[in-house]
């Protein structure tokens, strides 16, 4: 079996990440599973597939291995913060507690603006 895989999901069900992203107005979102140990090579092919268009990852395992341009983690303040989110909370430039307001919103999207 590979690694790694990248695909294009068929519409999805409602509860889903993937869904809540297309719900919100993404043009495509693609679903990346991957050993650990081959995180760097399914970037890799993430990011030829997606070509040129700004990303937005929705990954903790992915910090690991890449440098983003801007790194926002979403907490929820009543469950207990995942080992995977524990391990890269230290280098998220932001971080916003869920429920965010859309003025939590308009901040993230301000830094995106300004860029790096």
């Amino acid at each position: 079996a590979a690694a790694s895989a990248v695909t294009l999901p068929l519409p999805p069900l409602k509860q889903t990440d993937t869904a809540k992203l297309l719900a919100a107005g993404a043009d495509r979102v693609f679903l990346l599973r991957s050993l650990k140990t081959a995180l760097p090579e399914a970037l890799s092919r993430l990011l030829r597939e997606a070509g040129d268009a700004p990303l937005i990852i929705e990954s903790n395992s992915l910090r690991t291995v890449c440098e983003p341009a801007l790194f926002v983690m979403i907490r929820d303040a009543t469950a207990p913060v995942k080992p995977t989110a524990a391990a890269v909370l230290d280098r998220a430039d932001m971080v916003i507690t869920a429920p965010f307001s859309p003025a939590d919103v308009e901040n993230v999207l301000k830094q995106i603006q300004r860029g790096p």
